[in-house]
């Protein structure tokens, strides 16, 4: 409207555009996980921390996450509510993460199986 004179003044002068790249957000660092893993109570909340940590899952993507969705022979996790364009992606499971990965997994069978 401005272009065509219909109006005198620019509405949307005053703002600003930025060249589309979003801030970079602060990564947390080794001190930051070593502490929040100090506070862990049990082998579920320190493999939900790590999981986080060293696949680097969002929150959403492992509030969704099953058994099913772990391959610890292919040392792989399938995610399937991902933000991706697809709503799938593929994580490689770090080694130092896969072993409490596994005991976790097998504590966890062993309560499904001892429960009537």
């Amino acid at each position: 409207m401005f272009k065509h004179h219909l109006i005198d003044h620019n509405p949307v002068e005053e703002i600003r555009i930025t060249n589309g790249k979003k801030n970079k957000q602060e990564l947390m660092r080794d001190s930051d996980f070593k502490q929040i893993m100090s506070r862990c109570e049990g082998l579920r909340e320190i493999t939900i921390v790590s999981m986080l940590w060293f696949t680097g899952v969002r929150a959403k993507e492992l509030r969704f996450l099953r058994i099913e969705d772990i391959d610890l022979d292919r040392g792989m996790l399938f995610v399937s509510q991902s933000k991706t364009i697809t709503g799938y992606r593929s994580i490689s499971i770090h080694p130092n993460f896969k072993s409490l990965l596994s005991k976790y997994l097998e504590r966890r069978q062993n309560i499904q199986t001892t429960k009537p």
